[in-house]
């Protein structure tokens, strides 16, 4: 049994398991012998051939030392990786001393993604070059956080290079990281009640309802993102990067030399929306062509051997069941919190019912029939007068002369 986190149970009797782990290596060792160029020049065409075949890169492998990266090859590019605050929307709260602080040393050397899409190393493009701790935030409106250096290989990447260089202002600005971290509850009381998550962001007991970050385990990666849930993680304002550091306008120049020149292809609007090609402009990139190629073709294969009017059946009849369930929860939370069957739910209730899925509106279902159970422990209806009715959960049922209003559970 394979869990999410990585882990494989391999035994539950023995509490034996397994897990995959990661471990890095120390680029300044990695050496190649000096006659290495002269003994593959005999393939030098092969390896130029399959260059040209590939799509994965704008890279064009001419000869083996260009494979080797040189300081040119990148740009600097300074970024707020996470700020000393409370993170709305996530509510995550890293106000704590030293606790963000410990995680400077933790960002120092981590590979840079685009859009956390950090599974496959063929996605990254550079590496955080440098790490500090910034007290003052003189730069991000006094808030203290951590300040980052990321090197971006723009030989391979030009693109996202230019994005990240645009003047006045950059259109890639904005980094978020992946962080594995303890928390503390801000309101434990909330956590015994089954109420923590229904609440969290809002304001109980003059306070704001949150996970309290008490201690950062690892930071996986840094990625560039539209907008990170820390919207203080970008570049600073104002920074035009006039001087980048190991990259001129030579370098700039020289550029295009050793990169393919792209093929295009027009297709309009309506099949590019058909074909899900998320692309500005007729003249799509025969790269943005091939994903989507691809990802069509992987869509098509989940449903190889499956009969798909029966699924589309069983589908529409999971539906009609979630909409049954729905309705039955919203009549149990309606008799927990009301004391009756009509009338209307808090927003932020019945908005979480509605959102649920299937797992979720069972989890609530059992809670709002708890809730009912201790408010009419002796069965009894919300009308005033009446007589012992069913109790909560069908205990305790007393037959009446004359029928009765009941409020119970099904």
């Amino acid at each position: 049994m394979k869990l999410d986190s990585g882990v494989e149970i391999i035994s539950l009797e023995k509490r034996h398991g397994s897990v995959q782990m990661q471990s890095k290596f120390n680029a300044s060792a990695i050496s190649y012998d000096p006659k290495l160029p002269e003994r593959v020049q005999e393939r030098i065409k092969l390896v130029s051939q399959w260059a040209q075949q590939s799509n994965n890169d704008n890279f064009n492998y001419q000869n083996v030392n260009d494979i080797l990266p040189r300081e040119e090859d990148a740009i600097s590019v300074d970024f707020r990786s996470l700020s000393k605050r409370i993170i709305e929307g996530h509510w995550l709260d890293f106000t704590i001393d030293g606790v963000l602080e410990a995680g400077v040393e933790m960002l120092q050397g981590q590979t840079v993604y685009p859009n956390h899409n950090f599974f496959d190393i063929n996605n990254a493009l550079g590496s955080v070059s440098s790490a500090v701790w910034d007290e003052k935030g003189e730069k991000f409106g006094g808030v203290p956080g951590i300040n980052a250096t990321y090197s971006v290989d723009a030989l391979m990447n030009p693109r996202i290079a230019r994005g990240l260089l645009w003047k006045p202002f950059p259109y890639i600005h904005s980094t978020s990281l992946t962080v594995l971290f303890e928390f503390d509850y801000s309101h434990p009381r909330l956590v015994e009640e089954g109420k923590f998550w229904l609440n969290l962001g809002e304001e109980i007991d003059g306070d704001i309802v949150r996970l309290i970050v008490t201690k950062i385990r690892e930071i996986w990666e840094a990625s560039l993102v539209f907008a990170g849930a820390d919207r203080l993680a970008r570049q600073p304002k104002g920074n035009e990067q006039e001087e980048i550091e190991n990259f001129s306008a030579a370098n700039l120049s020289a550029l295009p030399t050793n990169s393919n020149e792209e093929k295009t292809m027009k297709i309009e609007q309506l099949k590019r929306k058909e074909l899900g090609i998320e692309f500005d402009g007729d003249d799509v990139p025969e790269t943005e062509l091939m994903k989507a190629i691809e990802t069509l073709a992987a869509k098509n294969k989940q449903f190889d051997g499956i009969d798909l009017p029966d699924l589309q059946a069983k589908a529409k009849a999971s539906e009609t069941l979630m909409t049954k369930q729905r309705a039955e929860v919203t009549r149990l939370a309606k008799i927990a919190e009301l004391g009756a069957d009509e009338g209307e739910l808090d927003e932020i209730i019945s908005q979480n019912i509605e959102s649920a899925d299937a797992d979720r509106l069972v989890k609530l279902e059992t809670y709002f029939q708890k809730k009912v159970a201790e408010r009419f422990p002796n069965g009894r209806s919300s009308m005033e007068g009446n007589e012992e009715v069913e109790a909560a959960g069908g205990l305790n049922t007393v037959k009446q002369a004359t029928p009765v209003k009941k409020i119970g559970l099904h």
